[in-house]
């Protein structure tokens, strides 16, 4: 028996379908995934893309645009934005509208995942065209995020997933419910006797401590500060150092930084070694990689 299917007019109930775009925000010659921007939050870019005019307008004064990014799934869809045009720019390739949201959609933005097939190069469809063939697929309880807790023998994310996803509830929630695995008062002891033993520290940095940090999420930390630096021979060897103690240890102490085994290249440490500019950017990423450990 086939299972009722919902379309999206019938959530949405437009009723001048004619006075309706929806563009399908795809990847663009492999370099362009709108969904990241998305999971980034960077709307910015996203609601430009929507009001991007090529070499013909998209949109006129007065239509209403709803937006959709394609997901994993070349026929699944988020939508991101319902919005109406207020003011036409007259600019060809480049950002031609003023627009406003529409409120009344507000509830289904970043939730709703809709069913499409998608038969045409165009990417902006006429909604009388296509809109009977959108499918309500899933309305998610939150906005859409598909960072999910990979498992505790696999936290071997790149950094910037690992910097994004950290403080995310869904990793506290795991890393809160490990700890109560870990302290079951009896055979494993109490959180109290813990900290007898191991001194006051979020669980999040004990274990960093113990599986330290993966090396490609710790090279990643340090990959922009490299390739912008130009950095000399013993400044790449003072970053590499960092990294390995990261690799094994998981989280650094910044008062380290100027000390024994960070004081073999220069006896003043960090300071000896970059400048006060380049000094405070590595303490920076320090902080961040430390603070990536801790779950509140």
């Amino acid at each position: 028996m086939q299972k009722d299917v919902i379309k999206l007019n019938e959530l949405f109930k437009i009723d001048n379908l004619g006075n309706v775009k929806i563009r399908f925000n795809l990847m663009f010659d492999g370099n362009w995934n709108p969904i990241e921007f998305y999971k980034n939050a960077d709307f910015r870019r996203l609601l430009g893309g929507q009001y991007w005019n090529y070499n013909r307008k998209s949109f006129k004064e007065g239509q209403v645009t709803i937006g959709f990014l394609r997901l994993a799934n070349d026929d699944t869809w988020l939508l991101f934005h319902v919005g109406k045009v207020v003011k036409d720019l007259h600019v060809l390739n480049g950002i031609g509208y003023e627009y406003v949201d529409l409120p009344e959609y507000e509830k289904y933005i970043g939730r709703l995942i809709i069913k499409y097939k998608n038969k045409s190069q165009t990417m902006i469809r006429l909604a009388t065209s296509v809109i009977k063939d959108c499918e309500v697929y899933q309305i998610l309880p939150d906005s859409y995020d598909d960072d999910i807790f990979p498992g505790y023998d696999r936290v071997n994310l790149s950094w910037s997933q690992l910097s994004r996803v950290i403080t995310k509830q869904s990793w506290k929630t795991y890393i809160l419910a490990l700890e109560t695995m870990l302290f079951d008062g009896t055979e494993r002891g109490t959180k109290d006797e813990f900290v007898t033993e191991y001194g006051e520290q979020p669980l999040g940095v004990f274990i960093r401590s113990i599986v330290g940090l993966d090396i490609k999420a710790a090279n990643d930390a340090f990959s922009d500060f490299i390739q912008k630096g130009n950095l000399r021979a013993d400044q790449m060897t003072f970053i590499k150092n960092i990294i390995s103690f990261l690799e094994k240890n998981g989280v650094i102490d910044k008062r380290m930084l100027f000390e024994p085994p960070f004081t073999d290249i220069n006896d003043q440490g960090l300071l000896g070694v970059f400048d006060d500019a380049s000094a405070t950017k590595i303490i920076s990423i320090v902080d961040e990689i430390n603070g990536n450990a801790v779950v509140a």
